[in-house]
């Protein structure tokens, strides 16, 4: 392991979107990461707890104190825990490149929504598992097969696994945060915020973009690709990937990761994918959609092909 990180760092990381879970099932994923952590060679230096209409964040020193201290009234009021390992040297410095590998399970998170959206939001849970494999000298292939095993406990709806450079700030991306520094351009940047802001694009099934890893349920697979469903689109090309079952409900597509631009391409013009424009409330700004693009209509730029010539094509930012 090196002696210190560097924002080049790779992290394998996945997430997951509009769970529907309950307390104890979140109890029980909390251990289950809390074995993950330990079986990879890391036991986590911080774990915390938050309950609903609490402000406050509970630490714990150790799994022996957070099984003494919480309580079965606490677990049912669940509003998030999370897990974090960073080596001793890094913990005080902070921000989004302290850490070896971070865990969170919690409800979807809200911010300015009328009332009907407050409650349909806060009955999703999301989850996110982010390691940092190579720096950290743990197999890859251990952690994505663990990151699979997670996601078919987690997801019954939409999750996906990805790489990004540690500088980049993963935990970031996955939150909807924008954190432009880490993008190309102002475009790609708003594209990366806009995830989450409303539950108007939640309503309808979007993929977020292509990853190594895609997880989703039927609803995702039966999204229209021209004259033929999108789970018959991947499995027409075999240069598109191949679909497996997850779990009775969930399905996984592992793109070939060298045509995952082209894929995108393809698959925002088909209308399949989240773009901040369709929802943007400045009318400037708005385009209509989701939709299939018409001939004559150009590719927004941070979806084309040649967008990302020259940049590794399994990396997401």
């Amino acid at each position: 392991m090196n002696i210190g990180p560097d924002k080049e760092d790779l992290a394998i990381c996945f997430a997951s979107h509009l769970g529907l879970s309950e307390p104890l099932k979140v109890k029980s994923l909390f251990f289950w990461l809390y074995q993950q952590y330990l079986e990879l060679g890391y036991r986590p230096h911080h774990m915390s707890f938050k309950a609903q209409a609490s402000d406050r964040v509970r630490k714990f020193r150790g799994i022996n104190d957070c099984k003494n201290r919480m309580t079965a009234d606490e677990w049912m009021r669940t509003d998030s825990v999370g897990l974090t390992y960073g080596e001793p040297h890094l913990r005080k410095s902070g921000g989004p490149i302290s850490w070896t590998m971070q865990s969170t399970v919690s409800r979807h998170y809200v911010s300015e929504y009328d009332r009907e959206e407050y409650f349909w939001m806060r009955s999703r849970w999301e989850a996110d598992w982010c390691v940092f494999a190579a720096w950290s000298g743990i197999n890859e292939a251990d952690v994505i097969a663990r990151q699979i095993g997670f996601a078919k406990q987690i997801v019954d709806d939409y999750g996906y696994l990805f790489w990004m450079r540690r500088g980049s700030a993963p935990s970031f991306y996955i939150g909807g945060t924008d954190f432009s520094t880490a993008c190309r351009n102002e475009e790609q940047a708003n594209n990366v915020g806009a995830w989450r802001n409303n539950k108007e694009h939640f309503n309808v099934p979007l993929l977020r973009d292509i990853y190594p890893y895609n997880f989703f349920t039927k609803k995702y697979l039966n999204l229209p690709v021209g004259d033929i469903t999108l789970a018959g689109w991947i499995d027409s090309d075999r240069g598109r990937g191949v679909l497996t079952r997850l779990t009775d409900k969930v399905m996984m597509w592992e793109p070939v990761v060298e045509n995952i631009p082209a894929i995108r391409e393809t698959l925002f013009r088909a209308g399949v994918m989240f773009y901040w424009r369709f929802y943007a409330q400045d009318e400037y700004y708005r385009m209509d959609g989701p939709r299939s693009l018409r001939d004559d209509e150009a590719t927004p730029d941070i979806f084309t092909k040649k967008f990302y010539e020259g940049l590794d094509p399994k990396l997401t930012l």
